[in-house]
């Protein structure tokens, strides 16, 4: 593997198999380094399995105790299974769209894990606010405008992550939504992945950017 990345020192699916035989004989500096590169590369040879790369990421920084990098490399893969839909799952079979959503709850319970440990840290912060929705600049509860933004994410939602819909503007829209009617969660991730697509739309970043 070392000659086929000294090869092909661009290609990310070596340096995953890598990663993974160093994780296997337990050299966890040497797995993570090159699972991060994997991730890094992978956007631009391998949408599809770059989700993978993320996790095995964050995995690895759960083991070594770096919860807060380990948090946002899980949101970061949420994020692009979102981002990605269209090239993960448009063409494959039922039973591999499955695999893909078995796939997406496992980073989820990962993620809750990661905030579980985390709690002690922020105290204060209830991390999903689903029971307080949150208003633009404070302004006073828009019972309308939640409606709307619930009617927008029951339309929206399933084809993003189906891969039917796409793009940074609607992943945008959605997180707006989401975080309109209190689901800071999801805001987060369709923000993400918003941003995966384009890291120059200046909204999305805002968004992330609201105090919860």
């Amino acid at each position: 593997m070392d000659i086929a990345i000294s090869l092909a020192p661009s290609k990310s699916l070596y340096r995953w198999v890598v990663a993974i035989n160093y994780q296997k004989q337990d050299k966890k500096q040497a797995a993570l380094d090159n699972a991060r590169i994997a991730a890094r590369l992978g956007v631009n040879d391998a949408k599809n399995l770059v989700p993978r790369f993320n996790k095995l990421t964050a995995d690895l920084l759960t083991e070594e105790g770096g919860y807060q990098e380990a948090e946002r490399t899980y949101e970061r893969a949420l994020a692009q299974l979102s981002a990605y839909a269209h090239d993960i799952s448009p063409s494959h079979s039922s039973a591999s769209q499955l695999e893909w959503a078995q796939f997406n709850k496992e980073i989820e319970h990962s993620l809750s894990v990661i905030r579980d440990k985390l709690a002690a840290e922020r105290p204060s912060q209830k991390w999903i606010r689903r029971d307080i929705p949150w208003f633009l600049f404070g302004l006073e509860e828009d019972k309308a405008a939640i409606a709307a933004s619930k009617a927008l994410v029951v339309k929206m939602a399933p084809g993003l992550h189906s891969g039917k819909l796409g793009g940074c503007s609607n992943h945008s829209l959605l997180g707006s939504a989401y975080l309109t009617i209190g689901d800071v969660q999801d805001a987060v991730i369709e923000s993400l992945a918003a941003i995966e697509l384009d890291p120059t739309h200046a909204p999305d970043w805002q968004t992330l950017a609201q105090p919860m």
